[in-house]
């Protein structure tokens, strides 16, 4: 009988440590007392700052903190986990992190400090993936500017520092400090020997774009504005326009628009450079994340308004990384543009074998039918129509249906295909 009862508390006892599934338990509201609880067991937080009324916020709810898999990585780990509503009672700390978009998930140790972010909705392999990533180095800023500047030639120093500080929304003298650490990056490591090369030359560009078309957007702007108060403001008073505001802005709109195909026509010149620096290294497979992200500028709506700048960068992308989601996009817009067709060709069939997803075959498929290869592009695209019907996906079935019957009657479908083609990827 003693031993019955021994072996059942031995049982407890064990089945009482095992890992128990479940989704993220957060704390609320508590940010003072839930950094202190963190600080005292040499600890970090993940903060989850949310708007009520934000719908990518609700999405990673449902998508990503629900699943068991987070919350066990978090409870393995000893990570606290913090939700704050940025418009409430997570106000302040929203203002000393400098949140400006929601959802921004970041990662803090006991004392506030923060080791890193994320912006907008991830799945749980991703949120994971860059847990992990960021544990391996959880220094805070401070104690980057120190390594780099107690030993200026740690190249991995470097870039770490200049990869956290984009993460948080740098104003203008930032980017500037920034773009000098990615260049001491890649100066100092031309031929990606160190793995570092070409992710700095891929952060470096992405850069240089987001700043290109946030001055393209400023004159723009600048543009409508001068518009509007030679025309619409004198119409509103139903007075005659101003001559001189008339001749104002005709001259302010010709100096903008030549400015912009300045700055366009410089930002491909250097992304013809920057591609002709991956030529010359070793293995490059840098991370698109930042890529990714500036390629809504180039896209422009899917409009691809400037073709020249565009064809660079996505023979860029293509050249610098070996991300099957970069891959697919790169395949995609040369398919759109019916250019490099080749090389689209060998990335959409590198995608799809990684990534078997309905959107990465429905690329191949029209790809294979542009190059004239329209048995396998038809067997491919009746595939797919099959699993998003079976899915219950009408909407992506009658584009894929329309697509297959639009080659069947001898057209390529360049206006038809399911666009664009980065979303769900």
């Amino acid at each position: 009988m003693l031993k019955r009862v021994r072996f059942f508390a031995f049982l407890l006892v064990f089945v009482a440590t095992l890992p128990i599934s479940a989704q993220v338990k957060w704390s609320r509201n508590n940010y003072v007392k839930t950094l202190k609880e963190a600080d005292t067991a040499h600890s970090f937080v993940l903060i989850d700052f949310y708007a009520t009324w934000c719908v990518p916020c609700k999405m990673l709810d449902a998508m990503t903190w629900s699943k068991a898999k987070v919350g066990d990585f978090l409870i393995k780990n000893h990570i606290y986990a913090l939700k704050l509503d940025a418009e409430k009672e997570g106000l302040k700390p929203a203002g000393i992190f400098k949140i400006r978009v929601y959802p921004t998930v970041i990662l803090v140790n006991g004392k506030g400090e923060e080791i890193g972010r994320f912006m907008g909705v991830k799945a749980p392999d991703g949120v994971i993936a860059f847990l992990r990533k960021t544990l391996k180095d959880p220094r805070t800023e401070s104690q980057l500017r120190k390594a780099v500047k107690d030993n200026p030639g740690n190249l991995g120093d470097a870039y770490a520092l200049a990869h956290r500080m984009t993460k948080v929304s740098p104003d203008a003298i930032g980017k500037a400090e920034i773009r000098g650490l990615l260049d001491i990056v890649i100066k100092g490591d031309p031929r990606n020997t160190k793995g570092l090369g070409a992710q700095a030359l891929a952060d470096r560009v992405a850069l240089g774009l987001t700043e290109t078309f946030g001055r393209k957007t400023r004159y723009l702007e600048l543009i409508a504005g001068t518009s509007f108060a030679s025309g619409h403001v004198p119409n509103l008073f139903k007075a005659r326009p101003d001559p001189e505001i008339t001749a104002l802005s005709t001259d302010l709109s010709k100096a903008a628009g030549n400015y912009i195909e300045r700055l366009i026509g410089d930002c491909t010149t250097q992304l013809a450079a920057a591609l002709k620096t991956v030529g010359a290294m070793k293995s490059p497979n840098a991370d698109p994340a930042a890529l990714l992200q500036a390629e809504y500028f180039i896209n422009d709506g899917n409009r691809y308004t400037h073709r020249g700048l565009s064809d660079a960068f996505y023979l860029f992308m293509a050249a610098v990384t070996k991300n099957p989601m970069a891959y697919n996009n790169c395949a995609w817009y040369f398919y759109r543009s019916q250019s490099h067709l080749d090389l689209a060709l060998k990335l959409a069939r590198e995608s799809a074998a990684v990534r078997q997803a309905p959107n990465v075959e429905d690329t191949l498929a029209h790809i294979l039918f542009s190059k004239g290869e329209k048995k396998e592009a038809f067997k491919i695209e009746q595939g797919i129509i099959v699993s998003a019907k079976k899915s219950h996906n009408k909407r992506a079935a009658a584009l894929y249906q329309k697509a297959l019957d639009s080659w069947k009657s001898g057209v390529a479908d360049h206006t038809f295909a399911p666009t664009p083609k980065s979303a769900g990827k």
